[in-house]
């Protein structure tokens, strides 16, 4: 029986062996390399799947917050819709609060203004007569006192009235105080009013003879008071032209042309 026979492969030259085993290894080289790629691949792939399926759902979601968007929609519209109207509403009820406050004042300041139009303000001194004039000053400055005038809310108006007050006052005291027969002639014909001096028992010659120089002399004291009365009524009439232009820019035209 023949002796084993040496395989080919060891009989083959030095060169040539070396050279399969080269080719051999870069096949293997090239198989673990293949195997290598293709498992990162799939890692790859399998971590691109997991974006796309989170991507999905968020596509998804996104979807669903949208949808739910459009339904509350009309809901949210109606709601702003009707915070506006209310909104609107309430700056109405503003808007007539202060202008029915402002018309107010108004009709307060321009009330206790009548009460200074007087003869005693602005009359000639040869139609003066001191005891009318005294009276008048008088009558005014108890209209003043009762009306509230220096009570107003209006603290600029209340001043100035407040400052025609003081001056009525302080002028009945001068006169009574340098012409005293005013007061005892006051008390004999009982004149407690202007509407007084239409009676007969007034009797004018009477009252120059008993106040002499005094007559003209109280008439141009009480007629020093005019300069600062009419101050104090401009400044009050300028507030009230003030109070007027802010119920003009508030009232509808409506309303000025019924006020």
């Amino acid at each position: 029986m023949p002796a084993n026979p040496t395989p080919e492969i060891w009989s083959m030259p030095i060169p040539v062996f070396t050279a399969l085993v080269a080719l051999i290894g870069s096949i293997i080289g090239s198989i673990l390399t293949l195997v290598i790629g293709w498992r990162r691949i799939k890692v790859e792939n399998k971590k691109y799947e997991t974006e796309v399926k989170k991507l999905q759902i968020e596509v998804n979601r996104l979807q669903m917050e949208e949808n739910r968007l459009k339904s509350e929609s009309p809901l949210l519209d109606a709601e702003v819709k009707k915070l506006k109207a209310e909104t609107e509403n309430l700056l109405s009820e503003i808007k007539q609060t202060k202008l029915e406050r402002l018309q107010v004042r108004v009709d307060e300041i321009r009330d206790i203004l009548t009460f200074l139009e007087r003869a005693v303000f602005d009359a000639p001194l040869e139609a003066e007569e001191p005891i009318a004039m005294f009276q008048a000053i008088q009558h005014t400055r108890i209209s003043l006192q009762t009306s509230g005038a220096t009570l107003l809310g209006d603290r600029d108006v209340a001043e100035r009235f407040r400052n025609i007050r003081r001056t009525l006052l302080d002028t009945e005291s001068e006169v009574l105080k340098r012409y005293p027969a005013i007061s005892e002639l006051i008390t004999r014909y009982h004149l407690d009013s202007q509407e007084d001096w239409s009676r007969p028992r007034y009797n004018r010659p009477e009252i120059r003879e008993v106040l002499g120089d005094g007559y003209w002399e109280s008439v141009r004291l009480m007629m020093g008071i005019r300069r600062i009365i009419n101050e104090n009524l401009g400044e009050i009439k300028a507030r009230l032209d003030e109070l007027n232009n802010q119920i003009r820019e508030l009232a509808p035209s409506d309303y000025l042309s019924s006020a």
